[in-house]
């Protein structure tokens, strides 16, 4: 909902969204630790965080240049309307790949 409202071109409604995504993010990390320490062992816990760890630089070693080359190309409003609306699209193929792969187990 609050995506929509930046068509808006409102300081206050990216102050917002920037607010509430890192509260999600404080909120749901414990929960995704706690999860992780119970699944593995411990040697192969350390091996998991570190490439976690990995991959998130890697990520953002990617896409902080890209975002920027977007911003400067089509602005801010823009590239981040692009960036929020291929996460929505990748989320709901991940969501329909995963209905998929449930329903092939039960068959």
């Amino acid at each position: 909902m609050l995506f929509l409202f930046t068509i808006l071109n409102n300081h206050f409604v990216y102050a917002v969204i920037f607010l509430v995504s890192d509260a999600l993010v404080v909120l749901f990390y414990p929960l995704y630790e706690t999860e992780l320490q119970a699944a593995f062992d411990s040697k192969v816990r350390a091996t998991m965080l570190s490439v976690y760890a990995m991959l998130g630089s890697f990520a953002m070693i990617i896409l902080f240049p890209f975002m920027g080359a977007l911003i400067e190309r089509f602005g801010f409003m823009s590239s981040f309307f692009g960036l929020g609306v291929l996460l929505i699209a990748m989320s709901i193929l991940f969501v329909s790949i995963q209905k998929n792969n449930k329903r092939e187990d039960f068959e």
